[in-house]
């Protein structure tokens, strides 16, 4: 448990946050979604349910922990000054815009 926390906190450094937790496991998840890895479990209602469920907690998770960790970043870059601390509102900007995209979808009707 000791990762996912470090994560959840923020406490791991942005671009392990950003491309192995946010970027490759979201990449991973997609594939076996699109792929249908999780066919056989969809003829039941309960497993569909209790797949959602965990997909949206690994969401939740990975969004939650970059954006700690790209706060993080961005503090770290004013104190030390080795750091550029533009890469933590960058990194803010990629993980926000496909639900900015989905909203904007909703909103103008293309959902």
């Amino acid at each position: 448990m000791g990762y996912i926390a470090r994560h959840w906190r923020g406490e791991q450094e942005l671009p392990l946050s950003y491309w192995v937790n946010y970027v490759l496991l979201g990449g991973i998840i997609n594939a076996a979604s699109v792929y249908g890895l999780f066919d056989s479990l969809y003829t039941d209602v309960f497993a569909m349910l209790a797949i959602g469920l965990f997909l949206v907690a690994i969401l939740i998770w990975q969004f939650v922990g970059t954006w700690r960790s790209a706060n993080q970043f961005k503090i770290d870059g004013r104190e030390k000054k080795d750091r550029n601390p533009e890469w933590g509102t960058i990194a803010q900007f990629f993980i926000t815009l496909p639900y900015l995209v989905i909203i904007g979808a909703f909103i103008t009707g293309l959902f």
